[in-house]
């Protein structure tokens, strides 16, 4: 989506269940402990995830741009709290 963003769209999803795919995708990514010399925050490569569950009705009255603005708080939220992380917020 960006320059080191990735938008990934589910649909029919819980929270619990979204939790434990990114949570999988985050211990897979660590368990490659690919080197990253010029991170400011860790020597390794790693995963921060933010996301966010909307009602039909959000979908319906929001525009994308706005639904993926709400979505990419929660990813800066995990940044600050110093990465590698996952929020999944309702």
């Amino acid at each position: 989506f960006g320059g080191d963003e990735f938008l990934v769209l589910c649909t029919g999803e819980t929270k619990n269940a979204l939790l434990a795919k990114t949570s999988q995708l985050l211990s897979g990514v660590h368990d490659l402990n690919i080197s990253h010399k010029k991170s400011k925050c860790s020597d390794r490569l790693t995963l921060s995830v933010g996301g966010a569950i909307f009602t039909h009705f959000d979908i319906l009255n929001l525009t994308n741009e706005e639904l993926i603005q709400k979505t990419d708080k929660t990813l800066y939220k995990v940044n600050d709290q110093g990465r590698n992380g996952i929020l999944i917020e309702d």
